[in-house]
């Protein structure tokens, strides 16, 4: 179809002009090319529409360019330029979100390989495949289309690359190969022609910055996105993208800046999802991340990537208020974990280990592994099982010790059991960054208490209990929170114990007595003071029962206590202030032992001992702290009685002596006096006395000058005011009860023979029925009673400790955190100074150059060649100098910010090193002094300028390396910060698993034993 055919010759013109000619000759060679190599050519009147539709595809505007298209296709059928074109703007369609399906698939099935060669009609059938969802396919014919793309016509021939990569790229990544699919994404990239309009330049920046982060290459994804703002300043996806990049690599400020920027627009909300996952949102009244993240899941609630991300959501909010979900939260928990699971599940196959990875790592967390977390994974792994996470191999692990599996694959040999920890070979951890993975501290304190607590789970299976609380305790130095890693070691120490009151008496001993009296200077001295009522406790235990004789002086203890023991050995008659508190023990012998207050302890004969007792004055009685009087007689059994002045006649000390026996006292005797009205004045000690767990019986004693309704109204009143605290209210005459008790039968020569019922029956009835028969029961309820309260003391001083090295390790973080600067801001301001300082080497390069004579001053550099060794001094010299611009630069940061001069100091040293090393090799001193070494001819500052030109490209590497370390240098500060707290937050931690704990476990058996004992 040649516009060269010869045309008869005009009547009014002679020969055909020369160029007409020529051009017709051009025409027809052309022709003759093309019939010899199968290549149709474009007739000249399509050339037009084509290169319109072509601009209108490139640009975009897709409709009106099918339109020309069709309308061409109509007019020339067998044209195949015109079929490929439309092929070519139905594939644009395709990647931009349309699905014309079937008309391409006209194209194709009109299209002949022999028409333009292969390549083309590979490409739409590629193109066909892939958005059918057949990526396999697509990538054959894909790669088919590769082998061919010389053959494509050179106008065709840039579209044609950038879509098979770009195309290839897409089908890769539906087959989840993400380091393929970006290569092909890169390739493209390389093929973007100028005129490209922003729809398939917004596909391309959309999947390639998503993989680059994905891979964790945020620097590379930021060039992108600085070449998409070069094109565009107002491009409004590169913008978003920006907010992601800036995320990803910790720049708190600049992404949250940012992202509070973007509008309303609910399109927005995985940006803003984005960022509130990776570094937070900043907390201005807007919305929340929990309600940004219902809204996008409201968008595409079917979607499993917007599940995902709601889910994560709920799982960032909680750990924000510092916790995890909870069983309490059922069915919100459901969710979120079958958001995840099924997330897993609709990955492609190449990225599936990602999100299942995430899923595991999430169930160790919450620490539940129902079938959604748990069928997947153990599926993977039967499957697959040497190149699994580690987080699937805890998940197995725990689930096959719960199984009551004994196998020890999942654990080096040895005691204590370790988990076998593999090193992660798989690339960066779960499929973004949004993911909880991504964040090296939390995944590091996961994985270690995971493993600690899956040992521990061993250790206990295999009945190691001391070896499993020791891994418990690890366990929980990493994560606090562990909800079973509590419950074991709350149900190993309680299971230690039992149930028996002296097995807790002996585990709050020993426990307690591992506590030490100070931990980093902070006083423990409550659990010392503790562990002295528990020992107490357990003397308590081991005595016979101890009834304590009370009542305010005058009231007639001591002619009481003469009566009960049935002779008379407690001294009747004495003054106040001469008073002593006896104690009268069952012993062999009638004497007694008198303790002082300084330690002293004098023995007295039988004999002696009413006598001494009687005979003390004021100063004497002052310095004794108690007498011990043994007593023979049978009655009250092994019991011992205390028998104190009255309250109300106690100096301080004897006050303070008399509430110790009270403390050791099993039961109370309350002596009421008929003659003294003081019902009133003694409630409170016995309400006091009562509430203290012990059992009251109150004796209303000389009733002897009451008569008989006096007596019974005064005996009712008690009852009534003091019914509470009283277990029973007797009359009684004490004197009467005491000479009747002292009449001895039979009779003997001078003795007069017993009269009547005695006296003290009721009394001791009573004391029969409440004490006596239940001196077991109250032994153990008041020593229960009183190693609950140890226990509360001792929780009590640990709170206080734990509490006080919390606080110290919070002021040590706020000492080293300070007013400390952002990391991306501090990394910019390094950035500029080491630029600065590399630049400023320019004088230095200068006067070298010119000592040399490798620069002349006024003329210029030296002609001919650079002398080998000249070379070689003055790259040294630009080392030397480089590496000490680097310290310069380094050496304020390190006193400003340690952390940050640590990571640049592992990171950036060897990186500029191996920079500096390779701009050598390459020859940048000799073409730094080719480009710049004339200007010397100008002038020392002129060189310098010239010097200071060549080395910005290398200043501004060295920086852009330094600023793309933001997020290692959050982390090392995190690292930094745990450590200078460290201590005492471990000791924190420690004493909080396991010493609270422990205390907890028994505080909680010793309540229910008294509660068994009550019921």
């Amino acid at each position: 179809m040649s516009d060269d055919q010869e045309q008869p010759k005009p009547p009014s013109r002679g020969l055909r002009s020369v160029g007409d000619a020529l051009g017709g000759w051009a025409r027809r060679v052309g022709e003759l090319v093309a019939e010899v190599s199968g290549a149709p050519t474009v007739p000249d009147e399509l050339r037009e529409p084509l290169q319109q539709a072509r601009s209108l595809r490139l640009s975009g505007e897709l409709s009106q360019a099918q339109a020309i298209l069709r309308a061409q296709v109509e007019a020339h059928p067998n044209q195949p330029h015109l079929r490929y074109a439309l092929g070519l703007t139905f594939v644009h369609d395709l990647v931009t979100g349309g699905r014309p399906l079937r008309p391409l698939a006209d194209v194709i099935a009109a299209l002949q390989d022999d028409a333009l060669g292969s390549a083309p009609r590979q490409l739409l059938q590629g193109a066909h495949d892939l958005y059918e969802g057949r990526p396999e396919p697509a990538l054959d014919a894909l790669r088919r289309a590769t082998q061919h793309l010389s053959d494509v016509p050179k106008r065709d021939a840039q579209e044609t690359r950038l879509l098979v990569h770009l195309l290839t790229g897409l089908a890769q990544l539906r087959r989840g190969h993400q380091d393929r699919a970006l290569r092909e994404l890169q390739k493209a990239r390389t093929q973007l022609p100028a005129e490209l309009g922003a729809p398939l330049r917004h596909v391309l920046l959309r999947h390639g910055v998503g993989l680059l982060l994905a891979a964790d290459q945020a620097a590379e994804a930021e060039g992108w996105v600085d070449d998409a703002q070069e094109h565009d300043s107002h491009d409004s996806l590169a913008r978003e993208l920006r907010v992601r990049v800036l995320a990803t690599k910790g720049d708190v400020d600049g992404a949250q800046a940012m992202v509070e920027a973007l509008d309303d627009d609910p399109g927005h909300d995985e940006t803003r999802l984005w960022v509130g996952l990776t570094v937070g949102l900043h907390d201005d009244g807007g919305d929340d991340l929990a309600t940004i993240a219902l809204r996008h899941l409201q968008a595409a609630p079917a979607d499993p990537e917007h599940r995902r991300r709601w889910a994560l959501a709920e799982l960032t909010r909680r750990r924000a208020e510092g916790r995890e979900l909870t069983a309490d939260e059922g069915s919100l928990r459901r969710d979120v974990v079958q958001a995840l699971s099924d997330a897993a599940q609709a990955a492609p196959v190449a990225i599936r280990d990602r999100y299942l990875q995430e899923l595991a790592h999430v169930a160790l967390r919450l620490d539940w592994f129902p079938p959604p977390v748990r069928d997947p994974i153990l599926d993977r792994l039967r499957r697959e099982e040497g190149t699994g996470p580690e987080e699937l191999r805890l998940v197995r692990a725990r689930h096959r010790i719960a199984s009551g599996d004994r196998s020890h694959e999942d654990f080096q040999p040895g005691m204590p059991p370790r988990f076998r920890a593999d090193p992660d070979l798989g690339g960066p951890a779960g499929p973004d960054p949004c993911s909880p993975l991504r964040d090296p501290d939390l995944r590091n304190a996961v994985l270690a208490s995971q493993r600690a607590l899956a040992a521990a789970e061993r250790c206990r299976l295999e009945g190691q209990a001391e070896l499993a609380q020791d891994l418990l305790v690890e366990a929980l130095i990493e994560a606090p929170g562990l909800p079973r890693a509590r419950r074991m070691l709350a149900e190993l120490v309680q299971g230690d114990t039992g149930t028996r009151l002296e097995d807790q008496l002996t585990a709050a001993t020993t426990l307690l007595a591992g506590v030490p009296n100070r931990i980093l200077g902070i006083s423990l001295a409550g659990v010392q003071t503790a562990m002295a009522q528990v020992v107490a406790a357990r003397e308590r235990l081991a005595r016979p029962l101890t009834i304590a004789i009370m009542g305010e002086f005058s009231a007639g203890k001591s002619t009481f206590v003469n009566a009960l023991l049935g002779q008379t050995v407690a001294p009747m008659g004495v003054l106040p202030t001469t008073s002593t508190i006896n104690v009268f023990r069952r012993g062999t012998g009638t004497g007694a032992r008198v303790h002082y207050r300084d330690g002293r302890i004098a023995t007295l004969a039988p004999t002696d001992v009413e006598p001494f007792l009687h005979g003390l004055d004021d100063s004497e009685a002052a310095r004794i702290r108690h007498v011990e009087i043994e007593r023979t007689g049978g009655r009250m059994g092994e019991a011992s009685v205390v028998d104190t002045p009255g309250l109300n006649a106690l100096d301080a000390f004897h006050e303070q002596v008399a509430r110790e026996f009270l403390d050791e006292a099993d039961a109370v005797v309350w002596l009421f006096s008929a003659t003294r009205s003081g019902a009133a004045t003694e409630a409170g000690m016995l309400q006091s006395l009562r509430a203290g767990g012990r059992q009251v019986l109150g004796v209303l004693n000389k009733v002897d000058t009451l008569d008989d309704s006096e007596k019974t109204e005064l005996a009712d009143y008690l009852r009534k005011q003091l019914g509470e605290v009283l277990v029973e209210v007797v009359p009684l005459c004490a004197r009467d009860a005491l000479e009747y008790r002292a009449t001895t039968l039979p009779a003997k020569a001078g003795s007069a023979e017993r009269k009547g019922n005695d006296p003290f029956a009721a009394v001791e009835a009573a004391l029969e029925r409440h004490f006596l028969q239940r001196a077991r029961e109250l032994k153990r309820s008041l020593t229960a009673r009183r190693l609950g309260e140890a226990l509360v003391g001792a929780r009590e001083a640990v709170v206080a400790a734990i509490d006080a090295l919390e606080h110290r390790a919070d002021a040590t973080l706020q000492g080293m955190q300070g007013e400390r600067v952002a990391a991306h801001p501090l990394l910019l301001r390094f950035g500029d100074a080491l630029e600065e300082q590399l630049l400023g080497i320019d004088d230095l390069l200068t006067r070298e150059g010119l000592s040399l004579g490798v620069l002349v001053a006024g003329k210029g550099r030296a002609k001919g060649p650079l002398d080998p060794q000249d070379v070689e001094y003055l790259a040294s010299s630009f080392r030397e100098a480089g590496m000490a611009a680097l310290r310069r630069a380094l050496a304020p940061l390190g006193r400003e910010d340690p952390a940050a001069a640590h990571v640049l100091d592992e990171q950036l040293v060897p990186w500029v090193q191996g920079h500096v090393e390779g701009l050598v090799h390459a020859g940048f001193i000799e073409a730094l002094l080719r480009e710049q070494g004339d200007k010397i001819s100008e002038g020392e500052a002129a060189m310098r300028a010239g010097f200071r030109e060549g080395l910005r490209p290398v200043a501004r590497a060295w920086a852009g390396r330094a600023r793309q370390l933001a997020r290692e240098v959050e982390r090392a500060r995190a690292r930094l910060d745990r450590e200078a707290s460290s201590a005492p937050r471990a000791e924190a931690l420690r004493l909080r698993s396991a010493v609270l704990t422990a205390i907890d476990a028994l505080a909680q058996g010793v309540h229910q034993g008294e509660g068994e004992g009550a019921a």
